[in-house]
Parts: structure tokens; sequence; C-alpha cells
């Protein structure tokens, strides 16, 4: 077994207690309590960057290892559900044949490739092992948190228990988020003892410090914070409390300010439309709104390689508002054309891993390239193939909730449910311009996707609730007035 070097052993033995303190959570408290805490609060507070490798397995670390405990914990304290839910069934299917096109992927970039004639990059070709963690590393960062998702939620009380802790959690992070605008990012050194990122440039914004706390970086903290204020609008909006000490009105004012303090512009415009859309717009309009955005998501790839993006627009619009931000967003449309056109060489199924995907000089063998955006990373590494697989699974439940939730009669359910769409569409949506730093988003994924089956009135669960629930004509019944 290996363990990241750099980090220090407290953040090992940190990553190594996820798995008993995911237990623990099963065993003592509710099951939506315990998967909120474990899927998303340990990914809040955990060691960031520390791995340990088990040889011929896929890298455990914090994206991964909380999934994994949650998986653990829904099986051994919730059998029976985990049982019924026959996992492996509907959208979690995509994961296998994902297993499949990473083999693919192996007997398709089984040759060595070299770059360079001054200086040489000798990348290796692809083994059977190498093609199995791949495939291995998407069923743990992907489907398990889909999974838990899935099979813990089953019915609106779940779901309010689960979306309430989500903005409590938030609220708790007020307090560092707020002391490291004032001393920098500090509080994940504080605790393990190293800095999450090492690139202290990327957190000076606006004059100041743009907060991590112990996110992967500033960007992962907007949009965890975005997805915070969107679930507390969504809880004013159905006029259920989130605390009791703090009016709804209170609780959406204060994760407004702390998202803007967050410094990142993406965040502040998704706000801008999303939190008032959610406050006074209508249920179809979330509905119309996440399933437009899951479209758009999962058609990037075929509208960049047809150039249909208006790259000039957004850039001049990105000028308008900052001359920085316009220079960012060149270059990630730069390297993203690079790297789709050289994707598009292998593109069922990529060229795998080794940083194969990437375009490298061809005198001194460097790598040329940069890449931002998830989709371009995934479509290079894993192929259309891949690609298609893991957005398919995460916006699946997007397209359902289209069609179930205007069928649900009760509004608090109707009004989460929807929002939960939005907050994932736009998780997704987001991966066009940033990376996957954290797969917590899958976790509310497979509970948007558990909820809407559960409490579909025209589905088969609700329909064997009414079945058991109606009185037998033996029971109480006149036998005169029998059938």
């Amino acid at each position: 077994m290996q363990i990241s070097p750099y980090h220090g052993n407290f953040a090992a033995f940190a990553l190594i207690l996820v798995i008993p303190f995911a237990l623990y959570m099963f065993a003592t408290k509710k099951p939506p309590k315990a998967a909120m805490i474990v899927c998303v609060g340990v990914m809040m507070w955990g060691p960031e960057s520390v791995w340990i490798r088990i040889p011929s397995t896929p890298i455990l670390n914090l994206v991964n290892v909380p999934a994994l405990g949650g998986l653990l914990g829904v099986f051994l304290f919730m059998n029976k559900a985990f049982m019924k839910a026959r996992p492996g069934r509907g959208p979690e299917a995509l994961m296998w044949l994902s297993l499949l096109a990473s083999l693919a992927t192996w007997k398709t970039n089984t040759d060595v490739q070299i770059f360079g004639t001054w200086i040489q990059t000798v990348l290796p070709g692809l083994t059977f092992v190498d093609g199995m963690s791949m495939g291995l590393d998407h069923v743990y960062r992907l489907m398990f948190p889909f999974l838990v998702g899935r099979i813990v939620y089953q019915n609106g009380d779940d779901l309010e228990t689960g979306l309430k802790l989500f903005v409590v959690m938030a609220l708790i992070y007020v307090f560092p988020i707020l002391v490291e605008l004032k001393m920098s990012p500090r509080v994940h050194e504080w605790i393990y003892g190293y800095a999450a990122s090492s690139d202290f440039l990327a957190v000076l914004r606006w004059g100041g410090y743009r907060p991590m706390v112990c996110m992967p970086n500033g960007l992962a903290l907007s949009l965890l914070m975005l997805q915070m204020l969107m679930a507390a609008a969504a809880f004013q909006r159905a006029g259920i409390r989130v605390t009791k000490r703090m009016k709804n009105k209170t609780v959406t004012a204060v994760l407004s300010v702390i998202l803007v303090l967050c410094k990142s512009t993406g965040a502040i415009m998704y706000g801008l439309v999303f939190i008032p859309l959610i406050l006074k717009g209508k249920l179809k309009s979330q509905l119309r709104l996440a399933t437009i955005l899951s479209v758009i998501a999962l058609s990037y790839p075929t509208l960049r390689a047809a150039d249909l993006v208006p790259v000039d627009d957004i850039l001049a619009v990105a000028e308008s508002i900052s001359k920085d931000r316009a220079g960012s967003l060149a270059f990630r449309f730069k390297n993203e054309k690079l790297l789709g056109d050289k994707a598009r060489e292998r593109f069922w199924f990529g060229w795998g891993s080794y940083g194969r995907n990437s375009i490298y000089h061809d005198e001194i063998g460097k790598e040329m390239t940069i890449a931002d955006g998830y989709w371009v990373i995934l479509l290079g590494v894993r192929g259309f193939a891949g690609f298609a697989l893991s957005f398919g699974l995460a916006l699946w439940p997007v397209f359902v909730a289209r069609k179930v939730v205007p069928r649900i009669e009760n509004p608090r359910d109707q009004w989460l449910l929807g929002t939960l769409s939005l907050i994932v569409a736009v998780s997704i949506f987001d991966l066009i311009p940033n990376g996957l730093f954290t797969n917590y988003n899958y976790f509310l994924s497979g509970m948007l996707y558990g909820a809407c089956k559960a409490l579909d009135p025209k589905g088969p669960i609700q329909r064997r609730r009414r079945r058991t629930s109606r009185p037998s004509p033996a029971a109480g019944t006149p036998a005169a007035h029998r059938g």
C-alpha cells in the first residue's frame, strides 16, 4: 500500500478514518442525515490531495472514499432497502457500460507515444490493469455516491431532512469563510498541516482573498455555496423553516452575501438568474431551465466541434465585465479547441491515461496544453463513450424530474425536487468551463432520482403502496355490501 508523500501522517490517518466514521453515522443517525454528512460533509472538511493506493486498484482519496463509506453504511444498516433497490439497474447500468468502454480504451491504446526530437517524452501504452483501473475509478467516484442518494431518499420527509441539513452545513461554513477572507485561505493548513492548494495567486481576487476552507479551490467552494443558497431559497418559497433560530429570509440573505464574498464571477452570475427564478418564478420554468442546461452540457462536444458555440460573443461579454476574465476565457477556449481536435482522433474511446490526451511540442517534447473543463478531459481520456456515460448518469434524473414533478400533488415536494433538479443541472453544466473537483453532485443526482421515482403517483412504488394500504373487503365490510 502506498500513501501520498508530503502531506503528513495525520492527513492520511484522517482519510482512513472516513470509513469507520461513515459507519458510525449510519449506526447512530437517521439515514437522510447520515448520508448527507458522509457524502457532502466529509468532502467539506476532509483532507485534500492526500491519497492511498492499493496495488491494481484506483487511488483512494477524498473524492471516492466518502462514497465508499456511505455505500458500506447503506449496505450494513439499510440492507433491506439496499437489496430492494437492485443496484446496477436504470441509470446505474451506464456505469457498467462505462466499465466495458474502459476496456475498449485499453485495447485501442496499447501503442507507445513518443513526442519530441531533441528532448523526448515517452508515454507508455495502456495495459489491462490500466483499463480496469479507469473503469473502476468511474464506478467508485460516480456510481457509488449516486447509488447512496438513490437508496436513502425515498419520500418527501427524507428529501426535506437531507436538504435542510445541506443548508445548515452552509451556515456552519460561514464562519471559516469569513476568517479566510480576512486572513487568507489557512483553515485547511491549520487542521492538516499543509495548504490545500499550492497556487497562492489563484486565491487573490478583487483586492483581497478568495476563500477555500477545505475545498479543492475557490471555484469549488463558490459552486457549493451557490447550490446551498438555491436550496435555502427553495425552502423560503415552500414556506418551510430551515432553522428555528433564523427566518428563511435571513438565511437566504446571509448565504447570498457569502456567495458574493466567495468572489467567483460565474457563480455570482448563476445566482443572479437562479435565485429570483426559485423565489418568484414558476415551477415549470425551473424544470425547463434545468432541462435546457442539461441538453447543452450533453451536446457541448458536438456544438464545439461544429463551431456552433458563439466564442467571440462570449469573450466580448466577458471583456465588458473584466479584461482579466476575458483573457482567462480566451486561454480556456484555445486549449479546449486544441484538446478537442486531439480527442477526435480517437473519438469513441479516447487516448487513455498517462497524459496521452495532451499535445506536446514537436522538438522538446514538452506538454503544451492545459485542460480546464472536465468535459474535454473526459473526452480526451475516455472518448465520447466515457463522456456520454458519465454525463448521462448525472443528468438522467433531471429528465425524469421534468416528467414526474408536475404530477406530484404535494407543493413541498414539487418545489424541493424542482430546485434540486436545477442544482444538479447547473453542477454538470459547470463542468464545461471547470473541472470535476468533487463528486457530491452525483450524490445529489441520485437523491433526485430516488425521490422522483418514489414520489411519482404513476410510478410502480406508489402503485404498490396504494395496493397495500387499500383495506381488504373481508375486514370490516358487511357481507351484504361485499362484491
